[in-house]
């Protein structure tokens, strides 16, 4: 999480405020950052919601998908203050399945989060931070 630490610094001073989210995928041995509202285009996959596909996490998601990464076990850390949406939470599933994932952990600021896991949804096991 050091890296998000840094990333948001950086963020932080390019566009003046702190109000954004950022998360880091790493999959298939690469890392993926993504940041809320980042205004790409993306194919959207089945299981995902607009909204979603929009925030932090499905910015990083997209964009493994969009590198062809895939298969096996995947972590994504988030650095916000509140754990991700519901929009997101019903998407890590239609990402999995796109992903061809055997599971995908959550890891907040503040630890263990969830996880998705193939052929099924996601579980969310700490409700907050």
């Amino acid at each position: 999480m050091d890296d998000l630490s840094r990333l948001r610094s950086i963020v932080e001073e390019q566009v003046g405020h702190s109000d954004f989210m950022l998360a880091r995928l790493d999959i298939d041995g690469q890392t993926f950052y993504g940041i809320n509202a980042h205004g790409e285009a993306f194919d959207k996959p089945e299981g995902v919601t607009f909204q979603g596909q929009r925030h932090a996490e499905g910015h990083a998601l997209s964009k493994a998908r969009r590198a062809g990464a895939s298969g096996g076990e995947a972590t994504l850390y988030v650095d916000g203050v509140l754990p991700p949406c519901q929009w997101c939470k019903s998407s890590f599933a239609g990402f999995g399945r796109a992903l061809d994932l055997d599971w995908l952990t959550v890891i907040g600021p503040n630890g263990y989060l969830g996880r998705y896991t193939r052929g099924g949804g996601y579980e969310t096991i700490r409700k907050s931070f």
